[in-house]
């Protein structure tokens, strides 16, 4: 007991009681004055001292928070950090040491209110802000500042922090500053939580450094890596639009399509490219959102077998006129219902749109067969590669020697016309 080596629990004098405690407490040795304050802050979270003796210990280590070495400091955060009892004052002073005392007492102590995690955040270096990032059940108003000036690190341990409560637009602010660093998205995309529009930006965010790293490199020229990267990020919005159907119904398709069209992603040529796919959830979200029409209208309209109607709701969603045709093509198809959210682009449906496009005159076409070539181009590489993998894992079922046909081995020549 604290008290008993000091030998100061029969006095009466609380002056002389910290007189005595802070006799003892003090050395010469830096290491000798550490460890008994921390002794004496053990045995004040304990209970161990008399009331006389209590209130002495807790001035004689508001005294210890001035020691030259910061050996002391630590002794103290190390012992008060967690503790519910620990005084109110010296937690506020150690929570503004320097970052490895602080962060002793950021990262558990019960006493630190919203307020003062956010000054912590705000005047503290990358080791006071991932304590904080650290601590059991971090608010959102806590979560949201760090998503707002916290460092790298911080954040990736917000977001392994599953007790935190962390808010889809702190998490989107997260990925707008550190979506370029490999080690943050993956850390994200570890949440079991994530919602889809979310995953989306990470895709996003994926795309523009892979895209700007292939142009730095000179692999490419910036308009091709551009097209490519935006085409296989257009690919993964229509898989996540299907994710957010299946999760929260036509508002999932809503919210992402709000999402891609205020970062300026939600392209003619990806609404088409839903319609390809026989998503027309993703298109009905798309139209409404670009019409300002209710969804049940736009579906109405789009899939109720009038032309006028769809040429109306085309115009007033302000799509260009040159697409037209291949969009009237697209919604006439058989295997597309309102409600369904296809992800992969058909071949079939493809070489429909491309024969009612051919039967139509007017300037402007060259541009959407091209688009249109390149879907088609882009369905026959997965098949290819979807065949190709079906012999890879069952190369006897897909061809039998004794039926296959006989190539001559003989040399191809070649003659002149």
């Amino acid at each position: 007991m604290i008290v008993r080596n000091v030998a100061v629990h029969q006095a009466e004098d609380g002056h002389a009681v910290a007189r005595a405690l802070l006799a003892w407490v003090r050395s010469p040795s830096a290491v000798l004055r550490a460890d008994r304050a921390g002794r004496l802050a053990l045995a004040y979270v304990r209970g161990e001292l008399a009331a006389i003796s209590r209130d002495a210990a807790r001035q004689v280590m508001t005294a210890l928070l001035d020691d030259a070495s910061p050996l002391v400091r630590l002794s103290l955060a190390e012992a008060l950090g967690g503790e519910p009892g620990a005084p109110r004052e010296i937690i506020t002073v150690l929570a503004g040491d320097r970052s490895d005392i602080a962060a002793l007492v950021l990262i558990g102590s019960p006493l630190l209110s919203d307020a003062d995690l956010v000054e912590a955040v705000a005047i503290g270096d990358s080791v006071a802000q991932e304590a904080v990032a650290s601590r059991a059940g971090v608010t959102p108003g806590v979560s949201s500042v760090l998503a707002e000036i916290g460092s790298l690190m911080s954040c990736m341990t917000l977001c392994v922090n599953h007790s935190a409560i962390v808010r889809t637009d702190a998490l989107s602010r997260m990925i707008q500053r550190f979506g370029q660093h490999a080690e943050f998205r993956e850390t994200l995309l570890h949440r079991p939580d994530l919602d889809p529009v979310l995953r989306h930006e990470l895709v996003a965010a994926t795309a523009d450094v892979l895209a700007r790293f292939v142009i730095d490199c000179d692999w490419m020229s910036a308009t091709r890596a551009k097209r490519i990267t935006r085409d296989a990020t257009d690919h993964a919005s229509i898989t996540i639009s299907a994710d957010c159907l299946h999760r929260d119904g036509e508002a999932g398709s809503v919210r992402l399509v709000a999402s891609l069209r205020a970062a300026g992603r939600l392209t003619p040529a990806l609404i088409l490219r839903a319609l390809l796919c026989g998503n027309a959830a993703f298109f009905n979200a798309a139209m409404s959102d670009l019409s300002g029409l209710p969804l049940a209208r736009v579906a109405g309209m789009a899939f109720g077998g009038q032309g006028i109607k769809f040429t109306a709701l085309y115009a007033k969603a302000g799509l260009p006129p040159t697409l037209l045709a291949a969009f009237q093509a697209a919604v006439l198809l058989d295997d597309v219902e309102p409600d369904t959210g296809g992800t992969v682009l058909h071949r079939r449906r493809i070489a429909k749109v491309q024969a009612a496009c051919a039967r139509e005159a007017g300037g402007g076409l060259d541009t959407v067969m091209t688009l249109l070539r390149r879907f088609a181009a882009e369905a026959a590489r997965r098949d290819a590669r979807k065949f190709a993998e079906g012999v890879a894992r069952n190369p006897h079922d897909v061809v039998d020697d004794t039926t296959a046909p006989v190539v001559s081995r003989e040399p191809l020549l070649l003659t002149a016309a």
